[in-house]
């Protein structure tokens, strides 16, 4: 009263795996070129020296100052919104061209991290927009005795305009103005 008991194995339940055969890439090439031959199809040409001649003068394309302040306020455009600060500090520092395609902008050593972060998009755009490749920009730091000094309140404006002409203080001395 024995009883056999029948095994199966996994491999043996399992569809046996067959490898397809290896073709060599030259092989394929060789193939395609055949077909695109019989089918009337020629290699692609590279481009006429013509062409590429053109393309170059395009990606050196020379620009004025005033094309350059116009690419800047369309710039400026497309910052309001998205990154306010770099947009005040590029407002209030215009670039200066100093060359063909070598552009400067004087800012605050405190404003050069957010200028440098924002410098790769700012090329790429000015690139772009001016039709010329080999456009740099190099960021001078300003002394702080370069920096002109904003006037916000009424008392600074007085004090900026009797400065220039000290008639003023006597003026407002007849007049009894009182400015605060």
């Amino acid at each position: 009263m024995y009883s056999i008991k029948k095994e199966t194995s996994k491999a043996a339940s399992q569809p046996k795996k067959v490898r397809p055969k290896s073709t060599a890439i030259s092989d394929i090439s060789k193939n395609v070129e055949t077909r695109d031959k019989d089918r009337g199809l020629s290699e692609v040409e590279e481009p006429a020296e013509g062409i590429a001649a053109d393309q170059q003068e395009t990606d050196t394309n020379p620009f004025t100052k005033e094309d350059l302040g116009d690419a800047w306020k369309r710039y400026l455009k497309t910052l309001e919104k998205d990154n306010v600060s770099l947009h005040s500090i590029l407002l209030n520092h215009p670039p200066e061209l100093l060359g063909e395609d070598k552009i400067e902008i004087s800012v605050l050593s405190t404003q050069k991290n957010e200028l440098e972060q924002g410098k790769i998009q700012l090329i790429n755009y000015l690139r772009k927009e001016l039709k010329n490749k080999k456009i740099t920009l190099s960021i001078k730091i300003q002394k702080q005795e370069e920096v002109t000094r904003k006037v916000f309140t009424a008392v600074d404006k007085f004090r900026m305009m009797a400065e220039k002409n000290p008639a003023l203080i006597d003026l407002k001395k007849k007049l009894g103005l009182d400015l605060d």
